[in-house]
């Protein structure tokens, strides 16, 4: 099992919107249909004036990562709308082997 790590930050105020859009919307409509996708995580921490989000993603494979991501499947997937509602965000995602 691999897990795709992203992250991006937000301003306090912004942080429940970025939330809702992620588990309600972003995240179903990303994974659905993707062949080996496992599962989603979102993690969130106050950091000084900012909060920051971490995503993991779990696949089965590389292959399933690139079906999800593309063949430069490193490069981060951002939709539009959580683009408008984060401050900053990673360009692209590390990939970790599952071991536990």
């Amino acid at each position: 099992m691999i897990v795709r790590v992203w992250k991006g930050w937000t301003t306090p105020e912004n942080a429940p919107v970025y939330q809702a859009l992620f588990c309600n919307e972003i995240a179903p409509k990303l994974t659905k249909d993707i062949k080996g996708y496992i599962s989603t995580r979102l993690l969130k921490i106050k950091r000084d004036n900012e909060v920051e989000f971490t995503t993991h993603f779990y696949f089965d494979s590389i292959d399933s990562i690139k079906h999800f991501a593309g063949d430069d499947y490193t490069r981060a997937v951002i939709p539009d709308e959580t683009k408008a509602v984060l401050t900053r965000y990673n360009s692209h995602a590390e990939h970790h082997q599952v071991i536990v």
